[in-house]
Protein backbone atom coordinates (compact mmCIF):
# COMPACT_ATOMS: atom_id res chain seq x y z
CA UNK A 1 0.00 0.00 0.00
CA UNK A 2 1.22 3.62 -1.06
CA UNK A 3 1.33 5.97 2.34
CA UNK A 4 2.09 9.07 -0.12
CA UNK A 5 1.72 9.89 -3.44
CA UNK A 6 3.92 12.79 -3.51
CA UNK A 7 7.27 13.02 -2.43
CA UNK A 8 7.14 16.30 -1.22
CA UNK A 9 4.90 17.52 1.47
CA UNK A 10 5.52 21.13 1.58
CA UNK A 11 2.48 23.51 1.20
CA UNK A 12 1.58 24.63 -2.24
CA UNK A 13 3.17 28.48 -2.64
CA UNK A 14 1.52 31.11 -4.58
CA UNK A 15 2.87 31.74 -8.09
CA UNK A 16 5.56 34.64 -8.01
CA UNK A 17 5.98 36.19 -11.30
CA UNK A 18 3.29 37.51 -13.76
CA UNK A 19 4.20 34.59 -15.86
CA UNK A 20 3.91 32.08 -13.47
CA UNK A 21 0.41 33.94 -12.48
CA UNK A 22 -0.74 33.64 -16.15
CA UNK A 23 0.05 30.00 -15.90
CA UNK A 24 -2.15 29.45 -13.62
CA UNK A 25 -5.32 30.99 -15.07
CA UNK A 26 -4.11 29.36 -18.30
CA UNK A 27 -4.53 25.72 -16.30
CA UNK A 28 -7.72 26.50 -14.57
CA UNK A 29 -9.13 27.81 -17.93
CA UNK A 30 -8.33 25.02 -19.87
CA UNK A 31 -11.52 22.10 -21.10
CA UNK A 32 -11.90 19.48 -18.48
CA UNK A 33 -9.41 21.17 -15.72
CA UNK A 34 -11.75 21.45 -12.87
CA UNK A 35 -10.30 22.70 -9.38
CA UNK A 36 -8.76 19.26 -8.15
CA UNK A 37 -7.25 18.03 -11.29
CA UNK A 38 -6.08 21.32 -11.45
CA UNK A 39 -4.08 21.19 -7.58
CA UNK A 40 -3.28 17.58 -8.75
CA UNK A 41 -1.53 18.29 -11.92
CA UNK A 42 0.26 20.84 -10.10
CA UNK A 43 1.67 18.14 -7.45
CA UNK A 44 2.14 16.03 -10.30
CA UNK A 45 4.29 18.49 -12.42
CA UNK A 46 5.46 20.95 -9.87
CA UNK A 47 4.42 23.81 -11.78
CA UNK A 48 1.40 25.34 -14.13
CA UNK A 49 4.02 25.29 -17.00
CA UNK A 50 4.69 21.93 -16.90
CA UNK A 51 1.23 21.20 -16.52
CA UNK A 52 -0.09 22.46 -19.19
CA UNK A 53 3.10 21.15 -21.39
CA UNK A 54 1.73 17.66 -21.05
CA UNK A 55 -1.82 18.50 -20.67
CA UNK A 56 -2.49 16.87 -24.43
CA UNK A 57 -0.29 13.90 -23.84
CA UNK A 58 -2.62 13.53 -21.19
CA UNK A 59 -5.59 14.36 -22.47
CA UNK A 60 -4.45 11.90 -25.67
CA UNK A 61 -3.79 8.84 -23.02
CA UNK A 62 -7.46 9.22 -22.28
CA UNK A 63 -8.43 8.93 -25.88
CA UNK A 64 -8.84 13.01 -26.47
CA UNK A 65 -7.28 13.83 -29.73
CA UNK A 66 -6.59 16.96 -30.38
CA UNK A 67 -6.65 18.70 -26.59
CA UNK A 68 -5.27 22.49 -26.86
CA UNK A 69 -5.00 23.89 -23.19
CA UNK A 70 -6.23 27.42 -22.77
CA UNK A 71 -4.27 29.55 -24.66
CA UNK A 72 -1.94 32.39 -23.67
CA UNK A 73 -3.77 34.95 -25.60
CA UNK A 74 -7.18 34.08 -24.74
CA UNK A 75 -5.64 33.94 -21.09
CA UNK A 76 -4.31 37.27 -21.57
CA UNK A 77 -7.73 38.41 -23.20
CA UNK A 78 -8.92 37.68 -19.64
CA UNK A 79 -6.82 38.93 -17.22
CA UNK A 80 -6.89 42.61 -19.36
CA UNK A 81 -11.07 42.68 -19.30
CA UNK A 82 -10.67 41.85 -15.54
CA UNK A 83 -8.61 44.72 -15.28
CA UNK A 84 -10.68 46.96 -16.55
CA UNK A 85 -13.46 46.28 -14.19
CA UNK A 86 -11.17 46.59 -11.55
CA UNK A 87 -10.43 42.81 -10.68
CA UNK A 88 -7.81 41.49 -9.91
CA UNK A 89 -6.31 37.45 -9.54
CA UNK A 90 -6.34 36.10 -6.52
CA UNK A 91 -3.90 32.71 -5.57
CA UNK A 92 -4.12 29.91 -2.57
CA UNK A 93 -1.58 30.89 0.01
CA UNK A 94 -0.95 34.82 -0.92
CA UNK A 95 -0.96 36.38 2.43
CA UNK A 96 -2.23 39.90 0.97
CA UNK A 97 -5.65 38.30 0.44
CA UNK A 98 -6.09 36.25 3.93
CA UNK A 99 -5.13 40.20 5.10
CA UNK A 100 -7.62 41.75 3.22
CA UNK A 101 -10.20 38.61 3.72
CA UNK A 102 -10.03 39.37 7.67
CA UNK A 103 -10.39 42.78 6.98
CA UNK A 104 -13.31 42.24 4.69
CA UNK A 105 -14.81 39.65 7.96
CA UNK A 106 -14.20 42.48 9.99
CA UNK A 107 -16.09 45.01 8.10
CA UNK A 108 -19.66 42.97 7.84
CA UNK A 109 -19.38 42.08 11.58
Amino acid sequence: MVDDLFSSSHPLLPPKTEDDQLDWLRLLRSRRVGISTFYRLLAEHGTARNALEHLPYIAQSRGLAGYRACSRKDAMRELSQGIKYGARLVFRGNPTIRNNWAKFQMHRL
